[in-house]
């Protein structure tokens, strides 16, 4: 939801008043607002989805069921019973997590802020990068210039985000090229490092991370476990 508010607000200030954005970062496609309206309904559908689920979990339950039978008709499907378990065991799960959040709105009301930081961080990263390499609008600068770059930053997001692929690899690597290319046009042929950085920190950072995370977490529980049989041996 913090996506969808974000790239709504994008998708308006582009539509009624394209005249504020630099030339730099007028590389938009023709169809560019069409496919970002594309990827806003279905970034909302999905989420809609899960509280409609978690409201009504017998409608859940039936859907659910309907798209496994179907998949099991069409050979996607090989161990219904099981799948079928795991789905609404997932949809209560939801469903307890939604009532907990509705009966804290200071709990919920956080959390859309942070989500709404988080797309904007992800957007920062891009304008981090024009400016690493250059970027610089005189007449505009400052909190302007990067309100601007995340204008279009979310509207490049939003209008890949149904592209089914890791990362909407390749999408993203071309909005993103053009977006550089755009921008930094007047600095020379620095496009490919500056999209190649851009793409280094916002995705396969996250990976890179998270494999660390992971690996320390799973040395800090070994250890754990160790020292607690050990201390139970001793006892």
């Amino acid at each position: 939801f913090g996506f969808v508010i974000l790239s709504v607000a994008s998708l308006i200030l582009y539509s009624t008043n394209l005249q504020f954005l630099p030339k730099a970062l007028q590389f938009f496609p023709v169809g560019l607002p069409l496919l970002a309206t594309i990827g806003i309904i279905c970034c909302f559908f999905v989420p809609l989805m899960v509280v409609m689920f978690s409201i009504f979990p017998r409608l859940g339950g039936k859907i659910v069921y309907f798209a496994i039978w179907l998949g099991s008709k069409l050979g996607l499907v090989k161990d219904r019973k099981t799948l079928n378990y795991k789905m609404n065991k997932n949809i209560l799960q939801n469903s307890k997590c939604l009532k907990a959040f509705a009966s804290n709105p200071f709990v919920f009301g956080l959390s859309l802020l942070l989500s709404i930081g988080e797309n904007l961080a992800l957007c920062s990263i891009a304008y981090f990068t024009l400016k690493f390499f250059g970027y610089d609008i005189v007449e505009v600068g400052g909190f302007n210039e990067w309100v601007q770059v995340c204008l279009v930053c979310m509207l490049l997001y939003a209008a890949i985000s149904f592209i089914p692929t890791p990362g909407n690899s390749g999408a993203a690597d071309l909005s993103f090229y053009l977006l550089f290319e755009s921008g930094l046009a007047a600095i020379g042929n620095v496009a490919f490092p500056a999209t190649l950085t851009w793409r280094l920190i916002s995705f396969y950072s996250f990976i890179i991370i998270g494999f660390i995370y992971t690996k320390i977490s799973s040395l800090l529980f070994v250890t754990n476990l160790v020292r607690r049989k050990s201390f139970s041996l001793n006892f």
